[in-house]
């Protein structure tokens, strides 16, 4: 950078504010998934699957569904989605 020390001071705090929000983020959205993977488990769908495939098939099948229940629609522009 080509200013002075202390905007570069100040943006030094700024880098180190930023990451430590994204870790913050990144460990909630973890234990968000976690939570709605262990309640997936005691799902239906899923105990009726698990009796008939795999458990590599079953992590799919729960992936798939955390992603599907995840979905958000935003509206675009008019008429457009």
């Amino acid at each position: 950078m080509n200013s002075s020390t202390r905007l570069s001071e100040l943006f030094k705090i700024f880098k180190t504010l930023e990451t430590q929000e994204l870790i913050n983020f990144k460990e909630e959205i973890r234990r968000i998934n976690k939570d709605e993977k262990d309640r997936l488990e005691k799902s239906d769908l899923i105990k009726h699957f698990k009796k008939i495939y795999s458990e590599y098939a079953i992590s799919i099948l729960q992936k798939n569904l955390l992603e599907s229940v995840n979905y958000s629609i935003d509206k675009k522009k008019s008429n457009i989605w």
